[in-house]
Formats: structure tokens, C-alpha cells, sequence
């Protein structure tokens, strides 16, 4: 069964490949690393846009436990378990989690970096059609 390329390397696969791409965060073991706030920016900027444009950064196919977590208490006080929902400020602890969770920490970067802030968080569910039926959490972060 091939390996997937998302799994570390074993020792020997490290040897065998000098050009391991490093740049994947959970296996970077460089001194110095991006965060995706500023790879975020960095392609918005050098595509040639405007900061002032930034208005929203998307997150499909959310897995990241802390982030899935954070939407579950968002969802749970607004008492919607699977239909779209947006989260404000006046929302109390789900905002909190949201912001708080690990896309929610690098969204509030990206909008700290064009001189916005986080004004609205969209959360939904989005059902793919295939074998297993999967959901994916998508989240919007929109700043002004």
C-alpha cells in the first residue's frame, strides 16, 4: 500500500530523500518556520491585491480537533446542530472559541496584518456526495 504523503518519514525514507519537503509545518524541523498568516498575505500581496481588498479567508475541510471543538460550542449556543450559523461578538463563548482556536488565532492574524479585524465567523456544513457520505466543517472569517 503506498504511503501517504502526509505521514512522517521513517528514518530510512529520510536518508533515501535529501529533498524532503520540509515546508510541511508538522514535520518542519528547520529553525525557522512560516506561520500561514504570513503565507496567507504573502500570496494575497504578491498576487498583486490590495490589503484593503482582504475581506474574508475560508477554511474548507476543517479537521483540526481544537477548531472542530471551538465550532461544536459555537453550534451548541446558538442551539444549531448541523444548519449554517454566523458568530458575532455578541455570541459570548462561541466567539471566544472560535477566535481562540487554532484558524481563528491565524485568521485574527491575517486580519491584524491588513489592519482589520475578525468582524463575523460563518460556519457550515457541507455534504459530499460519494461512498461515505463525508462532512466537511467549512469556516469564514470575514474582517472589516
Amino acid at each position: 500500500m503506498p504511503r501517504s504523503p502526509f505521514s512522517a518519514p521513517s528514518p530510512t525514507q529520510r536518508a533515501a530523500c535529501s529533498a524532503w519537503p520540509e515546508a510541511w509545518t508538522g514535520h518542519d524541523r528547520t529553525a525557522s518556520t512560516l506561520y500561514t498568516n504570513e503565507i496567507v498575505l504573502a500570496a494575497w500581496l504578491g498576487g498583486g491585491f490590495q490589503a484593503a481588498g482582504l475581506r474574508e479567508l475560508q477554511v474548507d475541510d476543517v479537521t483540526n480537533i481544537d477548531t472542530v471543538a471551538a465550532a461544536q460550542v459555537a453550534r451548541r449556543e446558538q442551539g444549531k446542530d448541523e444548519e449554517p450559523l454566523n458568530v458575532t461578538k455578541e455570541d459570548g463563548s462561541g466567539w471566544d472559541a472560535m477566535v481562540k482556536s487554532p484558524f481563528g488565532k491565524v485568521a485574527g492574524r491575517v486580519a491584524q496584518g491588513v489592519s482589520k479585524d475578525i468582524s463575523r465567523i460563518s460556519l457550515v456544513y457541507y455534504y459530499l456526495v460519494g461512498e461515505d457520505g463525508k462532512k466537511e466543517n467549512n469556516v469564514r472569517f470575514y474582517f472589516a
